[in-house]
C-alpha cells in the first residue's frame, strides 16, 4: 500500500469514461495518487494538468522517491 500524493508512472494508455469519474492517462504520464480506498482496482488521482480522477491500479507503477533510490544504491 503506498500513501496519499505518492507519485505513479503510468505503464499504459487508458481512455476513461468522464461520466464515470474516470481520468484518461497515457503510458509515461506521472500521476499524483489523491486517493486509494476507492475499491475494485481503482485509485484516485491527479494529473500534472490538475485533472483528478479514477485510474485502474494495474495500470501503474509507484515511482520510487531519490531517498529510497539513494538508500538502495548506499545499501548495494
Amino acid at each position: 500500500m503506498i500513501q496519499k500524493g505518492m507519485k505513479v508512472k503510468v505503464l499504459y494508455d487508458f481512455d476513461g469514461d468522464p461520466d464515470n469519474g474516470e481520468l484518461s492517462v497515457r503510458a509515461g504520464e506521472e500521476l499524483t495518487v489523491t486517493a486509494q480506498d476507492i475499491g475494485d482496482g481503482w485509485w484516485e488521482a491527479r494529473n500534472s494538468l490538475g485533472h483528478q480522477g479514477l485510474i485502474p491500479e494495474a495500470y501503474v507503477q509507484v515511482r520510487m522517491t531519490s531517498k529510497v533510490t539513494d538508500l538502495l544504491t548506499w545499501m548495494s
